[in-house]
């Protein structure tokens, strides 16, 4: 279960020696607002993820949530507000949500439009090509959990820690 990668991923970062910075949590009060601002439910695994962290930055890897005092704030860690900025600014589809800058233009996004047994694949995003459909963009992952625990390990992988 997406669940248990997302803790692996957390705990494999840590005995691996990486730097594990993590915001704080996020209540399930709060994540009701989002999902009310946003029109989406969150996906499981990233609920979990926000209820337990927040928002978390491993090594080089930044997963942007909420910011549980500054839910609707501006922020270069929120979801929601590098989402809006790339839905109003660059074209970013409706029901995609970026959870990580992975540079050069490509955003992995939540696709919240499509949800399987309550998680939503994570998917990639190119900027220099906004007007691709949704069910083109290439699937990085079936869900946020186990998109973070591989992650992880490519990133031990490359040596780039």
């Amino acid at each position: 279960m997406s669940i248990e990668a997302l803790e692996r991923a957390i705990n494999f970062a840590r005995v691996k020696g990486l730097s594990v910075e993590i915001s704080e949590p996020v209540s399930a009060d709060r994540i009701l607002e989002v999902e009310d601002k946003i029109g989406y439910k969150i996906p499981l695994s990233y609920r979990y993820f926000l209820e337990k962290y927040g928002t978390v930055a491993i090594s080089s890897i930044e997963i942007l949530g909420v910011i549980a005092d500054r839910v609707f704030d501006d922020s270069h860690l929120s979801f929601m507000s590098i989402s809006y900025d790339l839905m109003h600014e660059c074209g970013l589809p409706s029901g995609l949500f970026a959870i990580e800058n992975l540079d050069d233009g490509y955003y992995a996004c939540l696709n919240m439009r499509h949800a399987v047994d309550g998680d939503s694949s994570v998917v990639l995003w190119d900027l220099g090509k906004s007007e691709e459909k949704i069910e083109s963009l290439e699937v990085l992952s079936d869900s946020f959990g186990d998109y973070l625990e591989k992650r992880i390990h490519d990133l031990i992988e490359s040596g780039l820690n």
